[in-house]
């Protein structure tokens, strides 16, 4: 029997998910993209829903961490991680970048906050604001600001956290920093940095090793180092899955006798199966535009692809939660959109068949990695028949 030719559009967190998961099960895999999504802009913390302290995060399925297994930088499986955020509020996640760094394991003991000042990172707010955080309180965890020489120069300051973490990928640069950490006073338990340790090396790992305690970051501000990691994780792992990468932005999707056509600029790519992880209304898989010209205040959803796709919102169709002049903002609230997506029952899209969704394509799904991650998984297999 041939294997079904499967197309994933999108190559976020479900897109590459879903091409791995349609790989594994023996289908040939095409992924269409066009750049960053918004898996680029996430911090580095892995959750299967929004996070909050009273929330008790559900644990990742099998598949899921064998995907982050496979893709390399993630940490995920056991315990939940607390990490801190740009702006030092800590917070739970269920994984993480392996550069973010895991406080959990330094309740109790001394935290080195490296003083180098970033236009994205003060580290003196930083300290403060963990040190009065309730998790630090109630473990007697203290952070410390400490001296690093060296560690940023001045041109450096107003870099944006990925052209500088790409600047940490050079392994003399690693090695400078390692001596700085370790140059005079006590060891601390751990030491935290900015968003910066690398990207295509693990920069974390190595300056671990060398200074002889945890090294790690801060999460990553939109578009950061995290993004950038996952972009190239994800690069690496289609390559050695055998996945064939195209780029391009889609713009229509039609029919083709048992199958699909998606088009992308003069190009043409059909499929048996399609998976649709192009992204929600943040990565512009679902526009909100003006029903009519005439009245640009008259604000309707639509997918960024032109074709039949069944839209939904709150288990309706879009347009019953409309009005004449569009969506009704002040009736449903503006979180509508992350509510708004393709209509789909589990993977499939509503009456289109060999059609799947994933991540936050699909409607009224939690807007978080680990979920969109088992979304894309399930799509992918779906599309291969598994």
């Amino acid at each position: 029997m041939t294997a079904p030719r499967v197309l994933v559009v999108g190559g976020g967190a479900a897109g590459t998910a879903a091409a791995w998961s349609a790989g594994r099960a023996g289908a040939r895999v095409t992924l269409l993209h066009a750049g960053p999504g918004a898996t680029a802009l996430y911090s580095g913390a892995l959750d299967r829903e929004p996070w909050s302290e009273r929330a008790r995060p559900s644990a990742a399925d099998e598949l899921t961490v064998a995907f982050a297994v496979a893709l390399g930088i993630w940490r995920l499986g056991g315990q939940p991680a607390r990490i801190s955020t740009l702006h030092g509020e800590l917070r739970p996640a269920l994984g993480r970048d392996r550069a973010l760094l895991d406080l959990a394991p330094f309740a109790g003991k001394c935290v080195a906050v490296a003083d180098a000042l970033h236009r994205e990172h003060d580290p003196r707010l930083l300290v403060r604001a963990l040190e009065a955080s309730p998790w630090a309180r109630s473990a007697r965890t203290r952070f410390e600001l400490r001296d690093v020489p060296g560690l940023l120069d001045e041109s450096e300051q107003n870099l944006s956290s990925y052209d500088l973490a790409k600047r940490f990928d050079d392994p003399e640069r690693s090695a400078l920093v390692a001596r700085a950490l370790t140059a005079g006073g006590e060891a601390p338990a751990a030491w935290l940095l900015g968003p910066w340790l690398g990207l295509e090396v693990d920069v974390a790992g190595l300056l671990t090793e060398a200074v002889g305690v945890p090294v790690g970051e801060v999460s990553s501000p939109p578009g950061g180092a995290a993004g950038g990691r996952f972009e190239w994780a994800r690069d690496r792992l289609l390559a050695d899955q055998g996945v064939s990468v195209e780029r391009g932005v889609a713009t229509e999707i039609s029919r083709d006798g048992a199958g699909w056509v998606v088009t992308a600029g003069d190009r043409q790519v059909a499929a048996e199966r399609v998976v649709l992880a192009f992204g929600g209304v943040q990565a512009g898989g679902i526009c909100l535009g003006a029903v009519r010209p005439e009245e640009p205040l008259s604000l309707a959803f639509r997918a960024s692809l032109a074709g039949e796709l069944p839209l939904e919102l709150d288990g309706e169709p879009v347009d019953r939660n409309s009005t004449l002049f569009g969506v009704d903002f002040v009736a449903r609230g503006v979180d509508v959109l992350s509510r708004v997506g393709l209509a789909a029952d589990g993977a499939a899209v509503r009456g289109c068949s060999g059609l799947y969704a994933a991540g936050d394509a699909i409607a009224g799904r939690p807007r978080a990695v680990l979920e969109a991650i088992a979304a894309g998984i399930a799509a992918g297999a779906a599309a291969a028949g598994a």
